[in-house]
């Protein structure tokens, strides 16, 4: 009987978030999320346009779970000794630099519009205003790793190159829009592009 409760609980629950899910159009909800224009979307991928923004950022060590939680400790730090919010804004971003050696990685944070900017006295933390740049972006779901980013980073590229798109394939990131423990995960894969023209 007791199994048979925790199975119509599960069920319940699993209901529930499958109501609550958001659209792939709506992964923003009740976020603040950095502004972008879209402007070009097919089956696969989409190319966005994002206007500058500021972020906190800091350096992964590793692509292990102790390493990626540290980091989130660090800037979890910054925006609470600050006063922000840190459950209000997304996406979270892992940035990745493959040049041969290791793949550097660091992980980001958007810092809303009308915050007080201030630099860090954490120097393992910076903030930067990032200018507007230009990303082909494709979503995907799962719990988020390192491991399935890297995955869907392939696929991005494959369908960058077979729509002839000229891109950087040292970088891509990934995007995430809920917290870790999620039922359901909206995550998107970003590749810079290397055309700087504006359509």
């Amino acid at each position: 009987m007791e199994q048979l409760m925790i199975k119509i609980i599960a069920l319940v629950l699993v209901s529930y978030w499958v109501g609550q899910a958001k659209t792939d159009e709506d992964f923003c909800y009740k976020k603040q999320c950095p502004e972008y224009r879209q402007l070009e979307k097919n089956e696969v991928f989409e190319k966005r346009l994002y206007y500058a923004a500021y972020w906190t950022t800091t350096k992964v060590d590793g692509t292990g779970s102790a390493d990626v939680m540290a980091a989130h400790a660090r800037l979890k730090g910054y925006f609470q000794g600050h006063g922000w919010a840190t459950d209000k804004n997304y996406p979270v971003l892992v940035n990745v630099t493959e040049r041969g050696g290791p793949s550097d990685y660091s992980l980001s944070w958007f810092v809303p519009p009308g915050n007080q900017i201030s630099e860090s006295s954490d120097p393992s933390v910076t903030l930067e205003l990032k200018p507007e740049a230009i990303f082909y972006v494709m979503f995907f779901h799962g719990t988020p790793s390192v491991e399935l980013c890297l995955q869907n980073a392939n696929i991005l590229r494959e369908a960058l190159v077979t729509a002839v798109k000229t891109f950087d394939p040292h970088t891509y990131i990934g995007a995430g829009y809920e917290s870790y423990f999620s039922i359901l995960h909206h995550n998107e894969v970003w590749i810079p592009t290397t055309a700087d023209v504006i359509s």
